[in-house]
């Protein structure tokens, strides 16, 4: 699953959150919500790494070093 497809999926969480007045259907969406953000910023750490994207680069998006990064994302690239 590519990073598109997970943020279609947040997407669809978001609508359920904001139609619904069940607050069953709330919940869920938001728990799938916060789920679903940490698989897309993993996804997306992972793609732009194949692409080359310096992990010093994503340390300071994150504000913390490379290592911290690094250690946050499993990347096991240097």
């Amino acid at each position: 699953m590519n990073a598109k497809t997970y943020a279609e999926t947040l997407k669809a969480s978001i609508e359920d959150l904001l139609e619904s007045d069940d607050p069953k259907t709330q919940v869920r969406a938001v728990h799938d919500l916060a789920e679903g953000v940490t698989l897309l910023q993993h996804k997306v750490i992972a793609e732009v790494r194949q692409e080359g994207f310096p992990w010093s680069e994503i340390g300071d998006i994150y504000g913390c070093s490379r290592q911290a990064a690094q250690q946050r994302f499993g990347g096991g690239d240097s």
